[in-house]
């Protein structure tokens, strides 16, 4: 009394919309995957063109870290000019004493930077301030390896990646869709 029973071609159209909306998702979950992987790269290549922008400044009209934080975050409007507008913001509040913590409190504020470049921006804190000018340009300079390097391995067999991660999230969708209908 008072129940609506589910009929046999109700309760299938339930499972079928189910199964598009698993299927949808874990397409989706792979779409986002993919797009991690290109925003890894991109901003590996943003934090590569300030690095040689600091190299450059250092050496030639020796900016002082502060000012060249400004000047990153005002090149570059992703995540990585923000992390750097916050990097200036904590060495005008600690000083120039330690780069090393300064730049682990502004990743520690920034949590949107991708983990490949956070590895280099703390290689790169552990040298700048700490050294004469030739040793910080030389870190720069070793860092700046580094993110070639990891650019590169990212960028390996890119589309193949990015299609299996697409291709992998629909499949899953289909095999769980095919578990409930």
């Amino acid at each position: 009394a008072g129940q609506v029973l589910v009929t046999g071609k109700d309760e299938v159209m339930i499972r079928l919309l189910g199964a598009i909306l698993i299927v949808t998702g874990c397409g989706t979950i792979g779409f986002i995957i993919a797009n991690r992987v290109l925003y890894e790269i991109s901003a590996t290549k943003n934090l590569i063109s300030i690095m040689e922008y600091w190299k450059n400044s250092l050496s030639f009209h020796h900016t002082t870290l502060p000012d060249l934080c400004k000047v990153a975050h005002s090149m570059d409007s992703t995540v990585i000019g923000e992390f750097f507008g916050l990097l200036g913001e904590q060495f005008d509040k600690q000083g120039m004493g330690n780069a090393a913590s300064c730049i682990e409190s502004a990743l520690s504020i920034s949590s949107d930077v991708p983990r490949h470049c956070r590895k280099l921006i703390e290689q790169l804190g552990r040298g700048l301030g700490e050294f004469d000018l030739n040793s910080q340009t030389r870190m720069l300079d070793f860092v700046l390896e580094e993110a070639n390097i990891t650019l590169q391995s990212l960028s390996e067999n890119l589309i193949v990646r990015l299609r299996s991660y697409r291709t992998l999230g629909i499949c899953t969708g289909f095999a769980i869709a095919i578990l409930i209908i």
